[in-house]
């Protein structure tokens, strides 16, 4: 019986099913588990606990007093693409560029995507994906947590949230570390 346990547990299981390991978003914005938005981040405790740090020192201020949430939810993968690490560049127009050049959008919709300058949307983004069959895009994290894999959804249906919590000290984030 706890074999049978185990492996219900395990990380072949969950790929079985299509769900993501535990991966985490910590936000330093307000709103509802079912509210994220397409190409949100989401990847190990420590990648995120890293982003919200980051945030807090261009707001001049110390980690733990950046009013922050924790979410640690799995993701439904659906179909993964693979794409280089943009690095601290999340823009839309970076993003439809790294696209392009994976071969994941048509060359008329990075056109479409140029085309729009600034009106450019992740959500729009994310639709192009959704209508060429990809879900999820991973990239193995080059800044955050090196070495780890994140991911961004392409809609916030593919969340199922397992526990929020607020990040201050009694959320136990380590954010000396």
């Amino acid at each position: 019986m706890l074999n049978f346990k185990l492996f219900l547990e395990s990380a072949e299981y969950k790929a079985k099913k299509g769900e993501s390991e535990v991966v985490h978003h910590l936000t330093t914005s307000d709103f509802k588990t079912n509210e994220f938005k397409p190409l949100s981040h989401f990847g190990t405790k420590e990648a995120a606990r890293n982003v919200v740090k980051s945030k807090a020192e261009i707001m001049g201020k110390e980690p733990e007093n950046v009013k922050a949430k924790h979410h640690a939810v799995r993701i439904k993968l659906g179909k993964v693409a693979w794409i280089k690490d943009q690095g601290d560049d999340h823009s839309p127009q970076s993003l439809s560029r790294v696209l392009h050049k994976a071969g994941h959008i048509t060359k008329q919709q990075r056109e479409k995507h140029a085309s729009l300058g600034r009106k450019l949307t992740h959500g729009r983004i994310a639709d192009d994906l959704r209508k060429n069959g990809i879900h999820t895009l991973a990239y193995k994290n080059r800044v955050e947590d090196r070495g780890s894999t994140s991911y961004m959804i392409t809609h916030s249906s593919q969340v199922r949230h397992l526990k929020s919590t607020e990040a201050d000290k009694s959320a136990k984030v380590n954010w000396k570390k």
